[in-house]
């Protein structure tokens, strides 16, 4: 029989509210969780998305388990049931007052997903909170854009709008659990936006560090000159073939990290005004029902609408780029690109100098040569073999010996 914590508290998101920033905050701190809380923070992943793929449909269609490379759904089935019990046993063996889970990965599960998930969750605890923060619909709208963009989701060109509705999300698992979300908004302080710190004050993790030096910007924000060329990338070399299995290409990562580290890349990503006035009247409904709600009344997402910053562009695309502009950024990711390939010819240079150097030394050709006796005198794991092999350790301590003794002289 499991253990059953007395408290569960599941991280649903929503998405780009900081829950990389939280997920980091509680990976780094799992020790002190459990010290000084009795919390655990399980698993060996910053973030829970296996639980999405243990209660999936399809698993074997999830981005999380496509980098995984398992050859059939059999391999697929075997690693989350070997997933499964390994946080099982954690539970056992810590047996901890409360538990956390937290990823936005499970805002795209299904009501029946959602359910079989929920069922789980009551073997391991006696008690679940469902936790959120959510963001103002135009902010989100951005940083939504800029991660389906760096995530080869979408091509050529982006375009702003009310993307999702939160309202329908949070209902989803309010459904699926049976019970009441809390729900909180992501604001920004004098600081800046510090989730980690709101979440331990709300559940009272009082010892947990929570410096927004640490924890802020854990995914850098993205900018305009960058978005639009890494629109033109996923074109090219998309990340996603035709039945959005993931193509796996370490040359095209290598070309987005160049294009988002170039300097020339310095222009925020803004939505036009029209833009701004066209996700209000979208949202309008669902940011009401949000802050009388949950938020009490308070017009914690209705203000935002009054400081949301325009320019007069609706999308992105390279078009953005005048000739003489894109030449000179292009040139920028190949310097990049020549300086990482540079770094690594010079550090491959020095370890095969080393390597040269061990292959000409005596200690080198005395192993070697008692590596060929070893091989001609018997087969592997024989008597014989394991006693030349203790010959050549021997003598292979002595000369790594020999050879310190001679370089501290």
């Amino acid at each position: 029989m499991n253990f059953k914590a007395h408290q569960l508290i599941l991280h649903f998101g929503l998405a780009k509210t900081g829950t990389s920033a939280l997920q980091q905050a509680f990976f780094d701190q799992r020790e002190e969780l459990l010290k000084n809380h009795d919390t655990l923070y399980p698993g060996k992943h910053k973030n829970h998305f296996f639980f999405q793929a243990m209660f999936a449909q399809q698993p074997e269609k999830l981005y999380q388990i496509q980098t995984l490379k398992l050859k059939d759904g059999e391999t697929v089935s075997g690693f989350l049931a070997k997933y499964r019990q390994s946080v099982l046993d954690e539970i056992n063996e810590f047996k901890p007052r409360q538990i956390i889970i937290s990823s936005e990965y499970f805002s795209g599960m299904s009501t029946d997903e959602l359910k079989a998930f929920r069922s789980f969750l009551e073997s391991i605890s006696e008690d679940i909170i469902l936790f959120a923060y959510v963001r103002d619909p135009w902010s989100f709208s951005i940083s939504y854009i800029q991660e389906m963009i760096r995530a080869g989701y979408i091509k050529k060109e982006a375009t702003f709008g009310y993307v999702k509705s939160n309202v329908e999300i949070i209902a989803k698992f309010e459904y699926a659990f049976g019970k009441r979300a809390t729900i909180l908004p992501y604001e920004q302080g004098p600081d800046g936006y510090n989730v980690v710190k709101t979440f331990c004050e709300k559940f009272g993790f009082s010892s947990l560090v929570t410096d927004i030096n640490m924890y802020q910007e854990v995914n850098s924000s993205m900018r305009s000159e960058a978005a639009c060329l890494m629109l033109q990338l996923n074109q090219l070399y998309p990340v996603f073939d035709e039945h959005n299995n993931f193509i796996p290409d370490p040359a095209r990562d290598w070309m987005a990290e160049a294009i988002q580290n170039s300097p020339l890349s310095k222009t925020s990503i803004l939505i036009s005004d029209r833009t701004a006035k066209k996700i209000y009247e979208k949202s309008r409904a669902d940011i009401e029902f949000l802050e009388e709600q949950y938020f009490s009344g308070k017009k914690s997402l209705s203000m935002q609408y009054n400081s949301v910053q325009t320019t007069e562009l609706d999308a992105l695309s390279i078009s953005r780029f005048q000739l003489e502009q894109l030449s000179d950024y292009l040139l920028s990711c190949m310097r990049e690109l020549s300086e990482r390939a540079l770094n690594y010819y010079e550090h491959a240079e020095r370890l095969n100098a080393e390597l040269t150097e061990i292959k000409s030394s005596k200690g080198w050709k005395i192993i070697w040569f008692f590596r060929q006796i070893n091989i001609l005198l018997g087969p592997d794991k024989s008597r014989r073999d394991r006693v030349v092999q203790q010959l050549i350790n021997m003598i292979s301590a002595k000369f790594q010996k020999i050879k310190r003794r001679t370089r501290e002289g």
